[in-house]
């Protein structure tokens, strides 16, 4: 009594387009997947990075240039700058 869904959609010919909607699933799940993969390594790359920086001081450097002091203001100057 069980009827295969290639019977009830008509027979043969619909085993091949059954067949053609499988694969591509398949194929659509690897695409996805692999963006998927590229996202999280750009993410994993970048913050990598971001730790690298970190630690070379680059933060700090740019902090204390953008830092008023720096300008070699005194009085006034400096306090308004800051």
């Amino acid at each position: 009594m069980a009827k295969t869904l290639a019977s009830l959609a008509g027979g043969r010919r619909a085993k091949g387009r059954i067949g053609w909607l499988v694969r591509e699933a398949r194929a659509q799940g690897t695409v996805e997947y692999a963006l998927t993969l590229v996202a999280l390594m750009a993410m994993v790359s970048a913050l990598a990075l971001l730790w690298r920086a970190g630690e070379d001081g680059v933060f700090a450097r740019l902090a204390e240039e953008a830092a008023s002091h720096a300008l070699g203001g005194t009085g006034p100057i400096d306090i308004a700058l800051f």
